[in-house]
C-alpha cells in the first residue's frame, strides 16, 4: 500500500502530534508499506528532505503571510481553511507519489479535502483532539465546563477570549464555512471515544464513518528503561509520585499541588513537562513538591520505571494521554479521572484507579491507598503492563492497515459501506445495494513486500 502522511508538523519540530507522526510512518514502512511525509515547511526547511529513508516533502504555501499573528511566527500552524498554495503543491506530490491512501493530521486536512483529482485515493484522517468541532480544540466551554456541541454565536463567544480578536474570529469563521468539506473524507479516526463522540454528536463529520484507534507508545523506550538508573529529576531514593504533562490547570497540576499543601501524602510529588502560561511559580510549590521542566524523553521513562505511582488528573477532556500508556508499560498503577480518553486507557480497579475529576478529596484517597499498599499497587501495575501491549506502535499501525482497507472500500464504491450482511449501504440512509451492482469490486488490499 502506498500511504501519504500530510501532518501540520514533522521533527525536528518537537511535540507529541509530530512524534506521532514519525513513529507511526517508520512502522508502516517497518511492516511493508510504502511511505511518503508531506509537511509544513519552517523557515530555513528545505523543499524536500530524508528521514531516515523516508522521504519529507515541505510545504510552503500561503499561510506564511499569517505568521505574524502567530505566538512562534516559525511555527504558524495551518489555519481552518483551505491554502490554494499548500493544494496545489499536494496536487503534484500525489501525481508523482500516487499513493493509495492520505493520512491526515491535523487542520491541513481542509487543503486536502479540497485538491483536484481526490478521487483517485482515499482520505483518513485522525483527530487527535478536539480540533473537528471546536476551534479552542479542548471542548471546553469557556475553560470551565464540557461543551454540548457548536454553535452559531457560541463559538465565536468562546474563542475569541482564548485566541483574541483577530485570530479567534479568523479560525471560528473558517469552521464554520469549511465544515461541509469534511463529507469528502473516507474515515475519520478519533483517538478516544471521547472525541467520536464529541465529532459524531456534533455532526461535524457529515456522515463519514468515525472509528476510534489510540495513540500508541513505542515499547523500545520502556524497555530501555527497565534497571535505567534514576534521572536527577528525581529523588535520589525512596518512593515518589510521578505527574508528566503540560504543567497547567487542565491537566490537574494545581489540584495536585493543594493536595501536598493541604494532606501532605506520604511520598514526594514529582512534576515534569513543558511550561504553559499558567505554569505554578517554582517559588509557590508546597513542601515535597518539585517541578522540572523539558525533561528529555529517556529521563521521562527512567522517572516512571523508578515511581510508586503515576498519576493523570486532568480536569477537561484529554484526548489520548501517552503518559498514562507508558506508565502503564512500565508496571507503574495510574490514577486517572473519569474525563476524555483516559477511561478508555486505564481500567478502573484492574490497571489503576479512576476518579471524578475535580474531586480533590476522591484523588487524595487514591493516592493514599497506593502508597499504603504495596501489593495493591503491584498488583495493578502489573495488569498495567499486560494492557498496555494493545497500545504499541505496532498493535496500532496494524488496526490502521484495517482502517486503510476500509476507507479504499468506501472510496471505491462511491460512498458506499459495508453492513453484516455483505450488502452496501449508502451513507446515512437503509438503501441497500447488492455488491454485484457495483461497477467494481475492491480487493483487500495487502501491504508490499
Amino acid at each position: 500500500m502506498r500511504i501519504l502522511t500530510l501532518a501540520e508538523f514533522y521533527p525536528p519540530v518537537i511535540g507529541g502530534l509530530e512524534k506521532h507522526a514519525q513513529r507511526l510512518s517508520h512502522e508502516l514502512r517497518r511492516i511493508g508499506h510504502d511511505v511518503e511525509v508531506a509537511t509544513l515547511a519552517g523557515p530555513d526547511d528545505p523543499a524536500v528532505g530524508d528521514d531516515d529513508g523516508i522521504r519529507v516533502n515541505r510545504l510552503g504555501g500561503w499561510r506564511r503571510v499569517l505568521n505574524r499573528f502567530y505566538e512562534d511566527g516559525g511555527r504558524g500552524f495551518h489555519p481552518t481553511m483551505p491554502d490554494p498554495g499548500i493544494r496545489n503543491e499536494l496536487d503534484r506530490i500525489v501525481d508523482r507519489f500516487k499513493p493509495d491512501v492520505v493520512h491526515v493530521h491535523g487542520w491541513i486536512v481542509y487543503s486536502a479535502l479540497t485538491r483536484r483529482g481526490r478521487d483517485d485515493h482515499a482520505v483518513v484522517v485522525t483527530m487527535h483532539d478536539f480540533g473537528l468541532p471546536c476551534p479552542k480544540r479542548n471542548f471546553l466551554h469557556h475553560e470551565t465546563e464540557l461543551c454540548t456541541g457548536p454553535g452559531p454565536i457560541k463559538c465565536y463567544q468562546c474563542a475569541l477570549p482564548h485566541y483574541g480578536m483577530v485570530k479567534g474570529i479568523g479560525l471560528t469563521t473558517g469552521m464554520k464555512l469549511n465544515t461541509r468539506l469534511n463529507a469528502r473524507a473516507d474515515r475519520f479516526v478519533g483517538v478516544s471515544s471521547a472525541v467520536r463522540d464529541a465529532v459524531v454528536g456534533s455532526g461535524v463529520n457529515r456522515g463519514v464513518p468515525v472509528e476510534v484507534v489510540p495513540n500508541f507508545f513505542d515499547p523500545s523506550g520502556a524497555t530501555a528503561a527497565v534497571g535505567a538508573p534514576r534521572p536527577d529529576c528525581v529523588p535520589a531514593d525512596g518512593e515518589y509520585v510521578l505527574f508528566v504533562g503540560a504543567l497547567n490547570e487542565f491537566k490537574g497540576v494545581h489540584m495536585l499541588c493543594d493536595i501536598w499543601r493541604e494532606r501532605r501524602p506520604n511520598a514526594p510529588l514529582v512534576l515534569l513537562g513543558n511550561p504553559r502560561a499558567d505554569t505554578p511559580d517554582p517559588g509557590s510549590l508546597p513542601d515535597g513538591v518539585t517541578m522540572v521542566q523539558n525533561v528529555p524523553h529517556p529521563d521521562v521513562m527512567a522517572a516512571f520505571a523508578n515511581c510508586t505511582v503515576a498519576v493523570s488528573p486532568s480536569l477537561g477532556p484529554d484526548a489520548c494521554p501517552t503518559t498514562a500508556l507508558e506508565a502503564m508499560a512500565l508496571g507503574k498503577p495510574v490514577i486517572g479521572t473519569n474525563i476524555g480518553g483516559i477511561p478508555d486507557l486505564v481500567v478502573d480497579g484492574k490497571t489503576g484507579t479512576i476518579v471524578e475529576p475535580r474531586d480533590k478529596a476522591a484523588l487524595a484517597d487514591a493516592i493514599d491507598e497506593l502508597l499504603a499498599s504495596p501489593a495493591l499497587a503491584g498488583q495493578l501495575g502489573a495488569a498495567g503492563r499486560d494492557h498496555s501491549t494493545g497500545f504499541t506502535v505496532e498493535a496500532v499501525a496494524r488496526r490502521l492497515e484495517g482502517t486503510y482497507d476500509r476507507a479504499i472500500r468506501r472510496r471505491r464504491n462511491g460512498g458506499l459501506e459495508p453492513d453484516t450482511t455483505g450488502r452496501f449501504v449508502e451513507a446515512n440512509t437503509s438503501r441497500r445495494v447488492h455488491p454485484e451492482q457495483l461497477s467494481q469490486q475492491v480487493p483487500t488490499t495487502t501491504p508490499r513486500g
